[in-house]
């Protein structure tokens, strides 16, 4: 019950969304001779972990954040936008279906270009055609 009543006290949340993951820093990948196997700006191979590899750490990342937010009244409203290797229609089904409000392309967008994002709904359309 006091809860409650702080809660009804405490100012609107000012935080309209939250976005999660887009790029993990400090990754570093080694070939067999334990070189770094990509480069990077200052040499080292040190970079930031982006793509496929990053997708399920974003997903627990989305999912998290929305039971988080869902699990108190006054943060419900906050939109989860999920980046972190959406490349197809299936990898945006996935970040729907864990919470996200809106789904960002990155790494796919840089390799593909923007028929990326006809790609990823001509995916959705289908897969939605399939379940009517």
């Amino acid at each position: 019950m006091v809860r409650a009543a702080l809660l009804s006290c405490a100012p609107a949340v000012p935080i309209a969304f939250i976005t999660a993951t887009n790029t993990l820093g400090s990754a570093l990948l080694l070939n067999a001779a334990l070189q770094p196997a990509l480069s990077s700006g200052d040499g080292s191979g040190v970079g930031g972990l982006a793509g496929a590899p990053l997708h399920p750490l974003a997903l627990g990342n989305v999912r998290a954040l929305r039971a988080l937010c869902d699990g108190e009244a006054a943060l419900e409203a906050i939109r989860i936008i999920g980046i972190g290797g959406v490349s197809d229609g299936a990898g945006f089904a996935r970040m729907r279906a864990v919470g996200a409000s809106a789904v960002g392309v990155g790494t796919a967008l840089g390799r593909r270009g923007v028929r990326v994002f006809e790609e990823i709904l001509k995916d959705v359309a289908g897969e939605l055609k399939g379940k009517l």
